[in-house]
């Protein structure tokens, strides 16, 4: 008697362990097949602009339907008196509902307040009620007179996340790019990204 009891509690605990291991091979299959992602490794921009020198560009088609959805800046700017900026920036390209999510901050020794492009956490929602604009940019170093007076975010040349909204046609269509500014704050790498092909469909940062 002893002897079927065993053998039936390892028959229900096989069973068990079954069952979970196929509920765990449908959590892995439940990727959502309306995002789509791509890698951008050859999109990179080299900032070499200085006051006397023009600022550079680089445009760039995100979803690979033959149209432009964003570019990369490099620029040097006088932001008012003798505070000065060297950027690299992600902007729309050829449309202004091409837009990314930025936050506001203040420009140290009493410059402007400006829109920056904003990192987010892996996971966060990218979707209509997200904090986009038309122009995002990251600025590299900020100077007064001769003095470098801050600098701000991306420049540890470690990977971000960013998020995006574009067109697709006349439908909006929400992403999530990930960039790198080198350590040396002179080149930005667009490394990879997905977006939702579904339009208005909100996307996470990082989802695959």
């Amino acid at each position: 008697m002893k002897k079927i009891n065993l053998l039936t509690k390892s028959i229900v605990a096989f069973a068990l362990v079954s069952v979970m291991l196929s509920g765990c091979k449908k959590e892995e299959d439940k990727a959502d097949p309306n995002i789509i992602f791509k890698t951008y490794n050859s999109v990179t921009l080299t900032n070499s602009t200085t006051e006397s020198t023009p600022s550079q560009n680089f445009t760039f088609d995100v979803d690979g339907d033959g149209v432009n959805d964003l570019r990369i800046d490099a620029s040097f700017q006088n932001v008012g008196g003798d505070t000065t900026v060297t950027q690299l920036d992600l902007k729309r390209a050829n449309s202004t509902d091409n837009k990314v999510i930025s936050e506001s901050f203040q420009f140290p020794d009493g410059g402007p307040l400006a829109d920056a492009l904003k990192i987010l956490p892996n996971g966060t929602k990218i979707n209509t009620t997200s904090n986009f604009t038309s122009d995002g940019f990251v600025v590299l170093t900020a100077k007064k007179g001769a003095a470098v007076i801050g600098s701000f975010g991306f420049t540890d040349g470690q990977d971000k996340l960013v998020g995006i909204s574009f067109k697709i046609g006349s439908d909006t269509h929400y992403g999530w790019l990930k960039v790198n500014v080198s350590a040396d704050l002179k080149t930005m790498k667009v490394v990879e990204g997905a977006y939702n092909k579904t339009a208005n469909a909100e996307i996470a940062a990082g989802d695959k």
